[in-house]
C-alpha cells in the first residue's frame, strides 16, 4: 500500500517541481526585462535632461521678457503722460506770457502818453459837474440793466432733477454770484483811479471781464457786452472828472495871480 501512494505522488511531485522551475524562469526572464527598462528610461532621462533643462530656461526667459515689456509699456505709457502734461502747461504758460506781455505793452504804452501829458478824452462835458451828473447818469444806467436781466447773458434752459424752476434758480444765483465778483473789481478801479493810472485800470476791469466769463463758461452765463461798455465808461468818466476838477483849481489859482501847483 505504501507502495502505491508513492507511486502517485511522485508524478505530482515532478509535475509541481517543473511548474515551480518555470515559473522562477519566467519571473527571473520578466525581472531581468523590468530591469533593462529601468536602465533604458535612465539614459533617456540622462540623454534629454539638457532638453529639459533647457525648455524650463526658455520659459522662464520668456516669463522675463514678458515681465519686462509690461514694465517698459508702462513707463512709455507714464512718460507720455507726463509728455503731454507738461506741453499742456507750456502751451497755457506761453499764452498767458504773450497775454501778459501784450498787457504790459498797452500799459507802458498809456503810462508813456500819459507821462507827457497826452489823454484821448472820450467825453466832451464842459464842467466838473457836467461829469458827475453823467457818472450818476452811468451807474443808473447799470441798475437798469440789472433790473432788465440784461446785465449777464445765459442760456435759460437749465434744469435741475428735471426742474425747470430749480434749474432757473440756480442760473440766478450763479449770475448774481458774477456780477457781484464783476462790481468789485469795478468799484475797487474806480476808487483807485488818478490821472496818471486810467489805462491801468482799464486793464484791470477787461481782465476781472474776461476771467470772470470763462468761469462762467460751464454754465454757459456771461456777462453781457453792454454792462461791461457801462462800466468802462464810469472808468472814464470818473478819471476825466477828476482831470477837470484840477484844470479848474488851476485856472482858480492862475485867476487869483497865484502860481499853479503841480499835481502828483
Amino acid at each position: 500500500m505504501p507502495e502505491l501512494i508513492l507511486i502517485v505522488l511522485l508524478p505530482l511531485a515532478i509535475g509541481a517541481t517543473i511548474f515551480l522551475i518555470r515559473t522562477l524562469i519566467k519571473n527571473k526572464k520578466l525581472v531581468a526585462s523590468l530591469d533593462n527598462q529601468r536602465k533604458d528610461h535612465q539614459e533617456f532621462a540622462k540623454r534629454f535632461s539638457a532638453v529639459t533643462d533647457l525648455e524650463a530656461e526658455t520659459e522662464s526667459a520668456r516669463q522675463k521678457l514678458q515681465s519686462d515689456k509690461a514694465a517698459l509699456t508702462s513707463f512709455l505709457n507714464s512718460d507720455r503722460d507726463r509728455r503731454d502734461k507738461l506741453e499742456s502747461e507750456y502751451k497755457a504758460a506761453r499764452m498767458k506770457y504773450t497775454e501778459l506781455k501784450e498787457q504790459i505793452s498797452l500799459l507802458e504804452a498809456s503810462l508813456s502818453d500819459i507821462s507827457y501829458g497826452f489823454y484821448e478824452p472820450h467825453f466832451t462835458f464842459d464842467t466838473s459837474e457836467d461829469y458827475k451828473t453823467a457818472i450818476k447818469e452811468c451807474r443808473n444806467r447799470q441798475r437798469a440793466l440789472i433790473r432788465n436781466k440784461t446785465a449777464a447773458i445765459s442760456p435759460g434752459n437749465w434744469t435741475i432733477n428735471g426742474s425747470r424752476s430749480e434749474g432757473a434758480k440756480m442760473e440766478r444765483q450763479y449770475t448774481k454770484v458774477m456780477l457781484r465778483s464783476f462790481n468789485g473789481e469795478c468799484d475797487a478801479a474806480v476808487s483807485k483811479v488818478k490821472w496818471n493810472n486810467v489805462a491801468r485800470m482799464i486793464q484791470r476791469v477787461e481782465k476781472a471781464y474776461g476771467d470772470i466769463n470763462k468761469l462762467g463758461n460751464v454754465m454757459k452765463i456771461s456777462i453781457s457786452n453792454d454792462y461791461m461798455a457801462e462800466k468802462l465808461d464810469e472808468i472814464r468818466l470818473t478819471h476825466e472828472y477828476q482831470d477837470k476838477k484840477r484844470t479848474c483849481r488851476g485856472g482858480r489859482r492862475l485867476a487869483a495871480g497865484g502860481r499853479p501847483r503841480a499835481v502828483a
